[in-house]
C-alpha cells in the first residue's frame, strides 16, 4: 500500500469524527492483502470507537462488515447484514452475488423488483 494512502488512513483515524471513511482502501491490493487490510481497519475502528464507511466495489470480503448498502444510481438497492444478502441472493454460496455484480444494471434491477424487500436508510 502507498504511503499517501496509509498517511490518509493515519488521519483518518486521529481525526475527532466518529466515522471512518475511505473511497476504495484496498485498490491495487490482491485478495488477501484486501482481507488484512479491512479486518485491521475494523480492529482499529472499534479500538478508536469510530463507525467505518467503506466504498468499494469489491464483494470479496463483504463478510467483515456489520451493514452492507448495495447502491445503484445514488439510490440503495440492498440494506442489510452479510447474512441477510445471501439470503436477498437465495445463496449460501458468497460467489454466486458476483453474478448479480456482473450482470447488467437492468437485470439486477428485475431481480431486486422481484424482491419483495423494501428498503429504507
Amino acid at each position: 500500500m502507498g504511503k499517501k494512502r496509509r498517511v490518509s488512513i493515519g488521519i483518518e483515524l486521529l481525526s475527532p469524527s466518529p466515522y471512518f471513511i475511505l473511497d476504495e482502501p484496498s485498490s491495487g491490493l490482491d485478495a488477501l492483502s484486501d482481507r488484512n487490510l479491512l479486518r485491521t481497519l475494523k480492529i482499529l475502528a472499534k479500538s478508536a470507537n469510530k463507525s467505518i464507511v467503506v466504498i468499494t466495489h469489491n464483494t470479496e470480503n463483504l463478510a467483515i462488515f456489520d451493514k452492507i448498502i448495495f447502491l445503484s444510481k445514488g439510490r440503495p438497492t440492498f440494506a442489510g447484514t452479510y447474512e441477510e444478502l445471501l439470503l436477498e441472493y437465495k445463496t449460501s454460496d458468497p460467489y454466486m452475488i458476483r453474478k448479480y455484480m456482473d450482470m447488467n444494471i437492468a437485470d439486477v434491477y428485475q431481480e431486486l423488483n422481484a424482491s419483495t424487500r423494501i428498503y429504507k436508510i
